[in-house]
């Protein structure tokens, strides 16, 4: 009887330690696989200064209550900037579940907490929601609203309830059940394909027609006449003066050397010619002739340092100064200067991001350690949202329209 009941007592002893070491176990191997979690810089939404430190101390005072939970891993802070500073997201600037999903896949996180907070009069209001990183979704949000003279009140109770997300999201993680595999279904039977009789072949196609000369040369007409429609519509008068310039000069060779001029067709008015003796009209076949002269000579022109130098004495910041440097940039993508004066415009714009990135291409391309650091400065100003600008373009006249800038000398092929 007496050994019955100390096998019992033996009995429940181990179970209890069983029991005990299971528990140790499941916790061992929670807090072996932390779930990574990163807080972003809220988004001071009314703009007053007196409360940007909002924007990174509500954060980290919650990553420091989260970081107390083992079955959390949480991001530094500075980790996080370096990622949105690559992802071009401005540090206190609004960030939305889509940005929030970018941030976490670079990382390497499960979940990213982002938040924003606005003062009304002496009311403050505070929102934080927590993304799933996996999906883009948020999961969890929470609000607190107060008076903005006891902020710190409001950071410990917005504290607990972000850290009350967390512990409801990780719970409903670890029973979420799982989705069993469906059984394979089994193999249908393998019906054989009648055989069917194969089609009756093509006949062969009918031969083309052979161009011939004139028509040749009626197609390339109609192609020399739209590159002139394009050319006229960006600078009617302009081009119009030099393609004039041109059919002169192609028809005073033509009457100096004794060529036959083209069979005549339709008539094409010119303007007033400089030099006496000049014919009033041209045939068509003259004037598309002096055309494509022209086009060429205007092709072989416009390197990418003419297509600068064309940016740099206009110098209005306008549309068309912007689409000189395009098309330098468009030549020659090694050719510095252009990127660091399209960024200027931009900026001025508001459009930061392109900015951003014809910097830092002129920063990759620019041989002057100089003025790469100097454009090294102006990137971190704009990264922590500090004015970078005014600042003077490359090779910009400094005292109006008399002094005009040193120009770029392209010296063919390439930028020397």
């Amino acid at each position: 009887m007496e050994g019955k009941k100390l096998y019992n007592q033996l009995k429940s002893l181990l179970l209890v330690i069983l029991t005990m070491l299971l528990v140790l176990g499941i916790t061992r191997v929670s807090a072996a696989n932390p779930v990574r979690v990163g807080c972003i810089p809220f988004e001071n939404i009314t703009g007053i200064k007196d409360m940007a430190w909002i924007s990174e101390g509500m954060p980290k005072a919650i990553s420091l209550d989260l970081a107390k939970n083992p079955n959390l891993k949480i991001l530094e802070a500075e980790e996080i900037k370096r990622a949105l500073s690559e992802l071009g997201l401005p540090v206190g600037s609004g960030v939305n579940a889509s940005n929030a999903q970018k941030v976490g896949q670079k990382l390497g996180s499960e979940y990213i907490i982002i938040g924003n907070f606005q003062q009304f009069g002496s009311d403050l209001k505070i929102d934080v929601h927590v993304t799933d990183v996996a999906s883009g979704v948020i999961v969890e949000s929470q609000k607190v609203t107060g008076k903005a003279d006891n902020v710190f009140a409001l950071q410990d109770s917005l504290v607990e309830a972000v850290s009350n997300s967390m512990k409801k999201v990780i719970s409903s993680k670890d029973n979420a059940p799982k989705t069993p595999a469906p059984a394979p279904n089994p193999p249908a039977a393998v019906v054989p394909a009648p055989t069917l009789a194969p089609p009756p072949p093509l006949p062969p196609p009918p031969p083309l027609p052979k161009p011939t000369a004139q028509a040749k040369k009626n197609t390339e007409n109609e192609a020399t006449r739209n590159l002139i429609g394009k050319q006229q519509k960006k600078n009617p008068a302009s081009f119009k003066q030099a393609e004039n310039d041109a059919t002169r000069q192609l028809l005073a060779q033509q009457t100096t050397t004794g060529t036959p001029a083209a069979p005549p067709a339709v008539p094409v008015a010119v303007t007033a010619a400089p030099a006496p003796g000049t014919p009033k009209t041209v045939s068509r076949a003259q004037e598309d002739a002096a055309t494509k002269e022209l086009m060429q000579e205007k092709k072989a022109a416009l390197t990418a340092s003419e297509w600068y130098n064309k940016g740099v004495r206009l110098n209005n910041n306008s549309d068309e100064e912007m689409a000189y440097y395009r098309e330098a940039i468009r030549s020659d993508s090694t050719f510095a200067p252009p990127y660091y004066n399209l960024g200027l415009i931009l900026y001025n714009r508001g459009m930061k991001q392109e900015a951003t990135e014809n910097f830092e291409k002129y920063i990759i391309y620019s041989k002057d350690a100089a003025e790469k650091a100097r454009v090294q400065e102006i990137l971190q100003k704009i990264n922590s949202n500090q004015p970078a600008l005014p600042e003077p373009k490359v090779n910009t006249p400094a005292k109006g329209p008399d002094q005009m800038p040193v120009l770029y000398e392209d010296k063919g092929p390439g930028i020397k």
